[in-house]
């Protein structure tokens, strides 16, 4: 893990219910890819990154057992640096949730960085969650984007109201960092769940984010047909599938 003076948490968001995946029975982050959940891709390039000193799933509460119990066959829980507990009624709340019981376990310093990392979103390199933990280290907040390639359209009672250059425009995601202390501020000045990302966070406080390239490995698992395409990144990019370790006797 990180040795600096600032230490990185990470929080992951695996709450959603699979809905959008026709999966209500078994949650997004559970379902395999190549044989694998979804949740332990994410998780050992988050390790192999080495930018942590805390890392936390926020899942559903009906679901912490059974993802714990999947993880515990992939990593020993004892020796790493990670928990689990109970999503919120949405997105942002679910993240709140998981920086209060890093807040609980840790002294979180005001340099220190927070992560928000999508569960669902597996592939995201080792090498870019550096990057990124590098970039907030130096501007504050960092995400990957890339440029809209689509039409932009403002609307007003299903009416296209106004089309601004495209060029104006860059598609962000998941992972976000932002420094603790940025994060504080916008919170003091704004309720917790106003906004739905780290990037607004940091604009409620007058700080830009700065970005990496995103690629298609920053792609998320929604709908069925991204399995597909997600275990095909698996034979293009040659990833190495993570195996369960093996249980001494």
């Amino acid at each position: 893990m990180s040795n600096n003076k600032t230490k990185s948490f990470a929080i992951i968001l695996a709450s959603g219910s699979g809905s959008r995946f026709n999966s209500n029975s078994c949650p997004k982050h559970l379902i395999d890819i190549k044989g694998v959940p979804t949740i332990v891709w994410t998780l050992n390039l988050i390790l192999q990154s080495g930018v942590f000193d805390g890392i936390i799933i926020v899942a559903r509460d009906s679901d912490l057992l059974i993802t714990n119990k999947l993880i515990s066959k992939f990593f020993n829980i004892e020796k790493e640096v990670f928990l689990t507990t109970a999503g919120g009624k949405d997105r942002m709340q679910s993240f709140f949730n998981g920086l209060s019981e890093i807040s609980r376990i840790n002294k979180i310093n005001n340099s220190d960085l927070i992560a928000l990392i999508d569960s669902n979103r597996p592939f995201c390199s080792a090498d870019q969650m550096v990057d990124l933990n590098k970039l907030a280290r130096i501007n504050g907040c960092s995400c990957p984007a890339r440029p809209v390639v689509n039409g932009v359209a403002k609307v007003f009672s299903k009416k296209i109201t106004e089309v601004p250059p495209k060029e104006d425009f860059v598609e962000f995601v998941t992972p976000e960092f932002i420094r603790y202390e940025l994060l504080k501020q916008s919170i003091d000045k704004s309720s917790t769940t106003a906004f739905k990302s780290l990037v607004e966070h940091s604009l409620n406080v007058f700080v830009q984010s700065v970005f990496t390239e995103s690629s298609e490995l920053n792609s998320k698992l929604t709908y069925p047909e991204d399995l597909v395409f997600l275990e095909g990144l698996v034979s293009k990019y040659n990833l190495k599938i993570p195996v369960e370790i093996k249980i001494e006797s």
